[in-house]
């Protein structure tokens, strides 16, 4: 996790010392009352809570037979499937995931609306699962240019959050990476791949109700409270 004490630092080397603060000059004709009282509003979501998903989606509940010999007795041991008939062992690990903070000149934070399910239609930050042979790094630059046709030219890392993501009836474990990005320019980013929406937000005006991923919501909320944190 990025300590408060050095997100002043990280911003202004992410996008420069005049845009990374013009949010945050606009931001102190605010109250340290107002600021208090969204926090108090946010804080939806605490750092050691876990998703309570049905128990019908876990793997343990969802996965019956083993995929290498087809055996039916494949029962799951703590973290892992063990076949009783040809001994192949599965491991439920987490998968990678990557999320991007851009800001733009005005400190708006970019976030996206998800175009497919699951999760439709709520906010999310930009970013997406990390392929396999590919560095975090790599999957951010190349979900940002998929996504929004935005280029990458400076990456920090920020926090990493862990996710359980549903999809089809299937938890899926993630560990979601999070970056501080900077890109070339805005002028030819448009919306492809699987966000419907682009928009730009001061950071102390999202509404973590609209974001849908959990995961997400703690990533938002981390970065608004260093934000506030700047403020005071």
């Amino acid at each position: 996790m990025l300590h408060s004490s050095t997100l002043s630092s990280l911003l202004q080397r992410s996008f420069g010392k005049n845009a990374a603060f013009i949010g945050l000059q606009a931001s102190r004709k605010n109250s340290n009352c107002h600021c208090k009282a969204l926090l108090k509003q946010n804080q939806i979501i605490t750092f050691g809570e876990r998703q309570n998903f049905m128990a019908s989606t876990q793997p343990k509940d969802q996965m019956h037979f083993c995929p290498k010999c087809g055996g039916r007795s494949f029962p799951f041991e703590g973290k892992k499937f063990q076949c009783d008939s040809c001994d192949f062992t599965l491991y439920i690990n987490s998968s990678c995931a990557v999320a991007a903070l851009i800001l733009n000149e005005k400190g708006e934070l970019l976030l996206s609306r998800r175009k497919f399910a699951p999760l439709e239609g709520t906010l999310d930050l930009p970013g997406g699962f990390v392929d396999p042979m590919e560095s975090a790094e790599e999957a951010i630059r190349r979900e940002i240019k998929e996504e929004l046709n935005l280029e990458i030219v400076k990456l920090d890392f920020f926090c990493s959050v862990p996710n359980e993501y549903i999809f089809k009836g299937l938890s899926y474990y993630t560990t979601d990476i999070t970056f501080i990005c900077k890109v070339d320019s805005f002028t030819n980013m448009h919306v492809m791949d699987d966000i419907s929406e682009a928009l730009f937000i001061q950071p102390l005006e999202i509404d973590l109700k609209e974001v849908g991923a959990i995961s997400m919501k703690k990533i938002i909320q981390q970065f608004q409270q260093h934000y506030i944190t700047e403020l005071q």
